[in-house]
Protein backbone atom coordinates (compact mmCIF):
# COMPACT_ATOMS: atom_id res chain seq x y z
CA UNK A 1 0.00 0.00 0.00
CA UNK A 2 0.97 3.64 -0.41
CA UNK A 3 1.06 6.02 2.52
CA UNK A 4 -1.82 8.06 1.19
CA UNK A 5 -4.07 5.03 1.57
CA UNK A 6 -4.09 5.29 5.38
CA UNK A 7 -3.60 7.84 8.14
CA UNK A 8 -0.44 8.19 10.18
CA UNK A 9 -0.64 6.04 13.29
CA UNK A 10 -4.07 4.59 12.48
CA UNK A 11 -2.98 1.01 13.25
CA UNK A 12 -1.91 2.10 16.73
CA UNK A 13 -5.56 2.67 17.65
CA UNK A 14 -6.08 -1.07 18.01
CA UNK A 15 -3.81 -1.18 21.07
CA UNK A 16 -2.74 -4.61 19.81
CA UNK A 17 0.49 -5.99 18.35
CA UNK A 18 0.41 -5.66 14.57
CA UNK A 19 1.86 -8.29 12.27
CA UNK A 20 1.60 -8.57 8.52
CA UNK A 21 2.80 -10.78 5.73
CA UNK A 22 4.56 -8.94 2.97
CA UNK A 23 6.81 -9.57 -0.01
CA UNK A 24 9.50 -7.92 -2.12
CA UNK A 25 7.94 -9.42 -5.25
CA UNK A 26 5.46 -7.18 -7.02
CA UNK A 27 2.14 -8.85 -7.63
CA UNK A 28 2.33 -11.61 -5.04
CA UNK A 29 -0.56 -10.18 -3.01
CA UNK A 30 -2.02 -7.79 -5.57
CA UNK A 31 -3.83 -8.30 -8.84
CA UNK A 32 -3.00 -4.84 -10.17
CA UNK A 33 0.77 -5.27 -10.58
CA UNK A 34 3.12 -7.64 -12.34
CA UNK A 35 2.82 -11.30 -11.38
CA UNK A 36 5.56 -12.84 -9.27
CA UNK A 37 6.54 -15.16 -12.11
CA UNK A 38 7.81 -12.18 -14.08
CA UNK A 39 9.33 -10.42 -11.10
CA UNK A 40 11.93 -12.85 -9.78
CA UNK A 41 14.89 -11.76 -11.90
CA UNK A 42 16.21 -8.73 -10.03
CA UNK A 43 19.28 -8.37 -7.82
CA UNK A 44 18.69 -8.75 -4.10
CA UNK A 45 19.65 -5.10 -3.61
CA UNK A 46 16.52 -4.13 -5.56
CA UNK A 47 14.35 -6.23 -3.27
CA UNK A 48 15.91 -4.64 -0.18
CA UNK A 49 14.92 -1.20 -1.51
CA UNK A 50 11.34 -2.45 -1.84
CA UNK A 51 11.52 -3.79 1.71
CA UNK A 52 12.65 -0.36 2.87
CA UNK A 53 9.42 1.13 1.55
CA UNK A 54 7.34 -1.56 3.25
CA UNK A 55 9.03 -0.92 6.60
CA UNK A 56 8.60 2.85 6.29
CA UNK A 57 4.89 2.39 5.58
CA UNK A 58 4.46 0.05 8.54
CA UNK A 59 6.20 2.50 10.86
CA UNK A 60 4.02 5.30 9.50
CA UNK A 61 0.84 3.30 10.05
CA UNK A 62 1.74 2.08 13.54
CA UNK A 63 3.51 5.15 14.87
CA UNK A 64 6.35 2.91 16.02
CA UNK A 65 10.07 3.52 15.59
CA UNK A 66 11.19 -0.02 14.82
CA UNK A 67 9.95 -3.33 13.42
CA UNK A 68 10.73 -7.00 13.95
CA UNK A 69 11.31 -9.00 10.77
CA UNK A 70 10.87 -12.75 10.44
CA UNK A 71 12.28 -13.82 7.08
CA UNK A 72 12.45 -17.15 5.28
CA UNK A 73 15.17 -18.33 2.88
CA UNK A 74 16.28 -15.54 0.51
CA UNK A 75 14.14 -13.11 2.48
CA UNK A 76 16.83 -13.15 5.16
CA UNK A 77 19.41 -11.94 2.64
CA UNK A 78 17.04 -9.22 1.50
CA UNK A 79 16.54 -8.14 5.12
CA UNK A 80 20.25 -8.19 5.93
CA UNK A 81 21.04 -6.10 2.86
CA UNK A 82 18.32 -3.65 3.89
CA UNK A 83 19.78 -3.40 7.39
CA UNK A 84 23.35 -2.97 6.18
CA UNK A 85 22.96 -0.87 3.04
CA UNK A 86 19.54 0.82 3.05
CA UNK A 87 19.14 2.35 6.50
CA UNK A 88 17.43 -0.62 8.13
CA UNK A 89 19.83 -0.73 11.07
CA UNK A 90 17.94 2.22 12.57
CA UNK A 91 14.51 0.66 11.95
CA UNK A 92 14.83 -3.07 12.66
CA UNK A 93 14.87 -4.08 16.32
CA UNK A 94 15.19 -7.83 15.70
CA UNK A 95 15.79 -9.97 12.62
CA UNK A 96 14.92 -13.66 12.57
CA UNK A 97 16.08 -15.64 9.56
CA UNK A 98 14.80 -19.16 8.87
CA UNK A 99 16.70 -21.37 6.44
CA UNK A 100 18.52 -18.37 4.98
CA UNK A 101 21.65 -19.12 2.91
CA UNK A 102 23.63 -16.39 4.66
CA UNK A 103 26.90 -17.74 3.27
CA UNK A 104 25.46 -18.71 -0.09
CA UNK A 105 24.50 -21.85 -1.98
CA UNK A 106 26.58 -24.49 -3.74
CA UNK A 107 26.06 -26.34 -7.01
CA UNK A 108 24.76 -29.48 -5.29
CA UNK A 109 22.28 -27.66 -3.02
CA UNK A 110 18.53 -27.85 -3.63
CA UNK A 111 18.10 -24.09 -3.91
CA UNK A 112 20.80 -23.99 -6.55
CA UNK A 113 18.85 -26.60 -8.54
CA UNK A 114 15.86 -24.25 -8.46
CA UNK A 115 18.08 -21.46 -9.76
CA UNK A 116 19.02 -23.59 -12.74
CA UNK A 117 15.34 -23.72 -13.67
CA UNK A 118 14.87 -19.93 -13.48
CA UNK A 119 18.34 -18.43 -13.35
CA UNK A 120 18.77 -14.69 -12.95
CA UNK A 121 20.25 -11.93 -10.85
CA UNK A 122 18.81 -13.08 -7.52
CA UNK A 123 20.23 -16.57 -8.03
CA UNK A 124 23.60 -15.20 -9.09
CA UNK A 125 23.69 -13.14 -5.90
CA UNK A 126 23.09 -16.23 -3.76
CA UNK A 127 26.07 -18.22 -5.02
CA UNK A 128 28.60 -18.81 -2.23
CA UNK A 129 31.38 -17.08 -4.19
CA UNK A 130 29.33 -14.09 -5.40
CA UNK A 131 30.36 -10.50 -4.84
CA UNK A 132 27.03 -9.91 -3.09
CA UNK A 133 27.59 -12.65 -0.46
CA UNK A 134 31.18 -11.52 0.08
CA UNK A 135 30.15 -7.89 0.58
CA UNK A 136 27.18 -8.75 2.80
CA UNK A 137 29.38 -10.80 5.15
CA UNK A 138 32.36 -8.45 5.18
CA UNK A 139 33.07 -6.89 8.55
CA UNK A 140 30.28 -7.47 11.07
CA UNK A 141 27.95 -10.27 9.93
CA UNK A 142 25.30 -9.01 12.36
CA UNK A 143 25.44 -5.39 11.33
CA UNK A 144 24.25 -2.55 13.57
CA UNK A 145 22.37 -2.71 16.86
CA UNK A 146 19.76 -5.16 15.51
CA UNK A 147 19.48 -8.47 17.41
CA UNK A 148 19.78 -11.53 15.18
CA UNK A 149 18.39 -15.06 15.44
CA UNK A 150 19.10 -17.69 12.79
CA UNK A 151 17.23 -20.97 12.54
CA UNK A 152 18.72 -23.78 10.47
CA UNK A 153 17.18 -27.13 9.67
CA UNK A 154 19.25 -30.30 9.84
CA UNK A 155 18.33 -33.60 8.24
CA UNK A 156 21.70 -35.31 8.49
CA UNK A 157 23.64 -36.72 5.60
CA UNK A 158 27.16 -35.87 4.51
CA UNK A 159 26.38 -32.15 4.54
CA UNK A 160 23.93 -31.13 7.27
CA UNK A 161 21.09 -29.24 5.60
CA UNK A 162 17.32 -28.73 5.48
CA UNK A 163 17.04 -30.28 2.04
CA UNK A 164 17.91 -26.95 0.42
CA UNK A 165 20.30 -24.88 2.56
CA UNK A 166 23.31 -26.00 4.57
CA UNK A 167 23.43 -25.39 8.33
CA UNK A 168 26.89 -23.82 8.03
CA UNK A 169 25.52 -21.36 5.50
CA UNK A 170 22.72 -20.25 7.82
CA UNK A 171 24.81 -19.50 10.93
CA UNK A 172 26.06 -15.94 11.48
CA UNK A 173 28.89 -14.73 13.70
CA UNK A 174 27.33 -12.66 16.48
CA UNK A 175 23.83 -14.16 16.13
CA UNK A 176 21.85 -16.52 18.29
CA UNK A 177 22.23 -19.55 16.02
CA UNK A 178 19.73 -22.38 16.49
CA UNK A 179 19.64 -25.73 14.68
CA UNK A 180 16.51 -27.89 14.54
CA UNK A 181 16.60 -31.54 13.56
CA UNK A 182 13.98 -33.05 11.31
CA UNK A 183 14.41 -36.41 13.04
CA UNK A 184 11.08 -37.81 14.19
CA UNK A 185 9.04 -35.13 12.41
CA UNK A 186 6.53 -35.70 9.63
CA UNK A 187 5.67 -32.79 7.38
CA UNK A 188 3.60 -32.31 4.26
CA UNK A 189 6.00 -29.92 2.51
CA UNK A 190 8.41 -31.35 -0.03
CA UNK A 191 11.43 -30.17 1.97
CA UNK A 192 12.21 -29.47 5.62
CA UNK A 193 13.31 -26.05 4.34
CA UNK A 194 9.71 -25.23 3.48
CA UNK A 195 8.23 -26.91 6.54
CA UNK A 196 10.33 -24.82 8.96
CA UNK A 197 7.99 -21.84 8.69
CA UNK A 198 4.86 -23.79 9.70
CA UNK A 199 4.36 -23.96 13.51
CA UNK A 200 2.03 -26.94 13.17
CA UNK A 201 4.71 -28.96 11.41
CA UNK A 202 7.88 -27.73 13.14
CA UNK A 203 6.76 -26.39 16.55
CA UNK A 204 10.36 -26.17 17.78
CA UNK A 205 11.09 -23.40 15.28
CA UNK A 206 8.09 -21.45 16.55
CA UNK A 207 9.24 -21.98 20.13
CA UNK A 208 12.72 -20.65 19.28
CA UNK A 209 11.16 -17.50 17.84
CA UNK A 210 8.89 -16.92 20.84
CA UNK A 211 11.79 -17.39 23.25
CA UNK A 212 13.93 -14.94 21.27
CA UNK A 213 11.17 -12.32 21.29
CA UNK A 214 10.38 -12.72 25.00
Amino acid sequence: SEKYEFSEGQWANTQKPVSLRTTYYFGEYSSITDSVSSDDNYPISEYSKRLSKVVDNVLYATGKKKVIIIAHSMGGLVSRDYIKNNGGSFKVDKLITIGTPNHGIWSEDGLNFGCKIHSGSECDNMQYDSEFISSLNSGDETFGSTSYLTIAGSCGGNSLNDGVVRVLSVNLNGADNQVISCEGLSYSDSTFHSALIHPSEVPKAYEKIINFLS
